[in-house]
């Protein structure tokens, strides 16, 4: 095993047209939670940390670096969209906060970070990171071996957003906010298959696997 620590950091939109999936949000997160600690239960020799942030015009860390589990539900009072999107503020701000918090296990290459995005819309709010910016630290962080990146589209095709910020195709996927069952499963199908590969000694240079075996 390479490392035995990764970091889940969820990046969720939280501007005014995501109030039509304002339940399947909350209800998504929470299940990716669950998720991980079933992970962690599975694999003890592993330590699993997870972070949420939320944007609309502006950027709000909900949850912080928590240990899994332990971490308490979202709340549907806790996520309240309204306002624009700024996508690149988000991404940015939480990329730092990472390099922060964990600046010695990052340079030691002592843990993993996987950062899953999920929007319904293109920028349009940011102020302190631009998409040039956004797609170097990108490219830059993927190249380590420890950090992978996944968005999300909420009825939005996201391919032409995650291509502009050197996201591969592959990490890049549209789900329908009328059915985010379907996006729970893929990502939860990741979640356990990332930690299976890291048991095995072969972590995976990218996160996110869709669940080729499920019925459609």
């Amino acid at each position: 095993m390479k490392t035995s620590k990764t970091i889940y950091q969820f990046v969720l939109d939280q501007s005014g047209s995501m109030s039509n999936a304002r339940v399947q949000t909350v209800d998504l997160f929470n299940a990716q939670l669950k998720t991980l600690g079933e992970a962690q239960e599975l694999h003890p020799e592993q330590h699993f940390y997870a972070a949420l942030t939320v944007f609309d015009t502006d950027v709000y860390h909900t949850i912080g670096f928590s240990a899994v589990p332990g971490i308490p539900n979202l709340k549907l009072a806790d996520y309240q969209p309204s306002g624009g999107t700024a996508l690149y503020d988000a991404i940015g701000d939480s990329i730092a906060r990472i390099q922060t918090f964990f600046a010695p296990e990052l340079k030691s290459n002592e843990i993993s970070v996987v950062v899953v995005i999920l929007t319904d819309g293109m920028e349009n709010s940011s102020r302190r990171h631009t998409a040039s910016a956004i797609s170097s630290k990108i490219k830059e962080l993927e190249q380590s071996g420890n950090w992978s990146f996944t968005m999300l589209g909420a009825d939005f095709d996201v391919h032409q957003l995650a291509e502009g910020l050197n996201l591969k195709s592959t990490s890049a996927r549209q789900y329908s906010k009328s059915d985010f069952f379907e996006m729970e499963r893929d990502l939860t199908f990741s979640i356990l298959n990332y930690a299976e590969a890291k048991k095995a000694g072969k972590e995976a240079q990218e996160f996110f696997k869709v669940d080729k075996k499920k019925k459609i």
